[in-house]
């Protein structure tokens, strides 16, 4: 650990640095904030959600009783970002391709006045991803539009402007696409400040949508 001072970007091998918010390798306890259809949803650090370790975070909706979008949230609220970026970065995979519906991950960012909403999602079922438009609607990304295979690994990097209220970028599996020119959408008045990090996963009409998720990273220190 070098960053006295707070002058470098840096992740320490004390697991921490200014303007990291969340660093999880999902190998301790599960902190994050559950929400979703409930019943017997899975929300647990489990070895069959590892992409590194021993543990990855499993999330999966109700078994019994399913229907199409059923879902299963995990959150975390912490400081407004004081640098006005925001970057989330994790690995992720689905077991089950036609029962995912949806695959979510974003931020929602409360600036004091505003609330606004940062998401993306995968379709695993047609390969789609879409990022959230300023109306609220969920625009296609055609540049990375792909197969998406059972337990196969993804890697998966979001960047926001929370100062302009706009997109900065999105990375899958090395494929980066420029969204800087469109704008977050405002859904709501607030008079909180703070920031969320937010990841769903939503069921589709064949059964319980799971997902595994490991090295989950939020930091203020978006790359270039």
């Amino acid at each position: 650990m070098r960053d006295h001072f707070g002058s470098f970007p840096l992740v320490s091998g004390m697991g921490f640095s200014r303007g990291v918010h969340v660093l999880d390798d999902c190998e301790g306890t599960l902190t994050w904030i559950i929400s979703g259809t409930g019943g017997d949803d899975v929300h647990e650090y489990a070895t069959v959600a590892a992409w590194q370790g021993a543990y990855g975070l499993r999330l999966k909706t109700r078994v019994t009783a399913t229907a199409e979008n059923d879902y299963v949230a995990a959150q975390k609220i912490f400081d407004h970002p004081y640098t006005g970026f925001l970057l989330m970065r994790l690995r992720l995979a689905t077991p089950l391709v036609a029962n995912c519906k949806s695959l979510s991950a974003g931020f929602r960012d409360d600036d004091g006045a505003q609330q606004y909403l940062a998401q993306l999602a995968l379709y695993p079922a047609t390969g789609l991803v879409k990022y959230c438009d300023a109306a609220g609607a969920y625009v296609a990304i055609d540049a990375l539009a792909q197969t998406f295979a059972a337990s196969s690994w993804l890697t998966l990097e979001i960047a926001i402007d929370c100062l302009t209220h706009k997109w900065l970028y999105v990375l899958l599996n090395g494929v980066k696409v420029d969204l800087s020119t469109i704008s977050l959408y405002n859904d709501a008045a607030t008079a909180s400040k703070a920031a969320q990090a937010i990841i769903m996963v939503t069921a589709s009409a064949a059964g319980a949508g799971e997902a595994y998720l490991d090295n989950i990273l939020v930091t203020e220190w978006p790359e270039a």
